[in-house]
């Protein structure tokens, strides 16, 4: 019943299913599976067994993850197997096929895919914010997203997304988690300038209409002229400057000023271990400093895996796949280099000995503070009454719940 729920509610957001007799989802579940391929007429999903809900306990964080997957791919039945970039009306399956429209076809559909969730009241409000918040802290956590546009994400997919080797998260961000951010903030940015009259799902609408009428394949061009002719005329400047932002540079996307404008509060924190992207963990538990590595344990080993690259520890020669032997004089192990590394005041300096190529090398560095990059979404006691009105049309409330 929950997938037939969400189903009805993406049905009615673009107002009509394309032709077709059944629409059928294909689930395959084993192992540590996650995933999903759209087609015209079904998709295929693979998941976890451990997936698939208890019969007294819908709310699992792996169940409302698998609901996402049927959700994104159930999605894609309009935009991107109807409605199509216009470089994918005549695919040529050889070769790769680039576009610099994934932004849309996948990052708006990425939003879409919790959205429903919750506008079809499947999942409650509060777990929608909780899918939100690690979506921002995935963000924060990319370092690439100072250097690649959405656009350029879309355009380098088959170059930097699926091949971009150990420097990826230095040299690329994803059009799917920031493409997502970016539709929050354009949707917003919609219905603060409409009084609420205009939306990113009434956009979706319009351009899956249009496509149904004309068959013309979508470019930026038309997204704009489209979208544009929605609002009064004299804010397609407006609209064209925020798209450039969102899509053409490297700027941070305005984040707390979308959560404000909907009556929302972002609580940005430093990490309370591997893996946080949101927790009420206490500050005196969180990181204090940031060495700008991480580290992977292979065995009795522990190896560089990741490096920020403007780091003082890249500065000073650290290295990806350098095997760290001992932190300030210590054996290395998961507390020890979790003592001198991120939990040490920022500012001091720490000693590594590692091996590259058999040969024993002594790197010292200082420690920059940790990031405020973990994130908890709440509602803002102090919003006005028009926040909190927009906020329950976003997330189709008719009152605070």
């Amino acid at each position: 019943r929950d997938v037939q729920t969400v189903c009805r509610e993406a049905v009615m957001l673009f107002g009509g299913l394309p032709p077709m007799p059944r629409y059928t989802f294909l689930l395959h579940l084993g192992d540590n599976l996650y995933g999903g391929l759209e087609h015209c007429r079904s998709t295929l999903l693979m998941a976890s067994r451990d997936s698939l809900p208890e019969p007294d306990n819908r709310a699992g964080h792996r169940y409302i993850q698998l609901l996402g997957l049927f959700s994104h791919e159930y999605f894609h039945t309009w935009n991107v197997k109807a409605l199509r970039p216009r470089e994918y009306q005549h695919y040529e399956l050889q070769q790769e096929q680039p576009t610099e429209m994934l932004w849309l076809f996948e990052g708006f559909t990425a939003y879409f895919d919790n959205l429903l969730l919750v506008r079809s009241g499947v999942i409650g409000i509060h777990t929608y914010f909780d899918l939100l918040a690690q979506d921002i802290a995935r963000y924060r956590q990319r370092p690439g997203r100072r250097h690649q546009t959405l656009a350029q994400s879309s355009y380098e997919a088959w170059t930097k997304l699926y091949n971009g080797g150990e420097d990826a998260q230095n040299s690329s961000t994803t059009y799917y988690i920031q493409g997502a951010l970016a539709a929050w903030c354009l949707d917003t940015w919609l219905r603060v300038h409409s009084e609420d009259g205009i939306s990113l799902p009434m956009v979706m609408h319009r351009l899956w209409h249009d496509y149904h009428q004309h068959g013309e394949g979508l470019d930026e061009a038309r997204f704009l002229r489209l979208t544009a002719d929605l609002l009064p005329e004299d804010l397609e400047p407006a609209l064209r400057g925020v798209l450039r932002r969102l899509v053409h540079s490297t700027e941070e996307l305005p984040l707390e000023e979308t959560a404000a404008r909907l009556g929302l509060s972002l609580q940005m924190q430093p990490s309370a271990g591997a893996g946080d992207l949101g927790s009420d963990v206490p500050a005196v538990q969180r990181y204090q400093s940031d060495p700008g590595i991480r580290w992977q344990r292979r065995g009795e080993h522990y190896i560089v895996s990741r490096i920020d690259e403007t780091s003082p520890a890249a500065l000073a020669g650290i290295a990806m796949d350098d095997d760290i032997i001992a932190v300030n004089g210590y054996r290395a192990s998961e507390a020890q280099l979790a003592r001198h590394l991120q939990h040490a005041a920022p500012g001091n300096a720490a000693l590594l000995h590692i091996f590259r190529d058999n040969v024993l090398e002594a790197i010292a560095f200082t420690l920059n503070p940790a990031p405020a990059d973990t994130c908890i979404i709440t509602r803002d006691p102090d919003a006005d009454e028009d926040s909190r009105i927009r906020q329950r049309h976003w997330l189709n409330r008719k009152a605070d719940a």
